[in-house]
């Protein structure tokens, strides 16, 4: 896991991590489970770092 981004950041994005979802629809919705837990904890975290983050995290740095 990426020292630079909370496992909190992550946990919320698991919440909108739908698998079933096309390859880039899928990815918009964790960048932007992203930038709403960036607006309700005023945090400045890439959307995008934290996507690639957050699907190292979750499958085991095979993303």
């Amino acid at each position: 896991m990426n020292d630079d981004y909370p496992i909190e950041l992550f946990e919320w994005m698991s919440t909108n991590d739908d698998q079933t979802l096309p390859d880039g629809a899928w990815q918009a919705m964790l960048e932007d489970a992203a930038n709403t837990f960036n607006l309700l904890n005023k945090t400045q975290f890439c959307t995008y770092g934290s996507f690639i983050a957050y699907c190292k995290w979750s499958h085991n740095n095979e993303c």
